[in-house]
């Protein structure tokens, strides 16, 4: 099965990178879907701290830590 990349973009037209967008509000939300198949959303209202949060989320989730309740 072939993904299609998708790189979001910031109010200004700025590519953020793939999974990371900025709402309307200002706030930044990366998007990612777990080893479970669920989509995860994390906010923040600075971009590089969203993207060291979604950083770990992944790397949480491909070392199993994760767990479904």
């Amino acid at each position: 099965m072939e993904r299609t990349v998708i790189m979001g973009k910031s109010l200004n037209g700025r590519e953020l990178g793939t999974g990371i967008s900025q709402r309307k509000d200002g706030r930044y939300q990366g998007r990612y879907t777990d080893r479970f198949g669920k989509r995860k959303t994390l906010y923040h209202d600075k971009l590089a701290e969203l993207k060291r949060l979604l950083s770990k989320a992944k790397d949480e989730d491909e070392m199993k830590l994760n767990i479904v309740d």
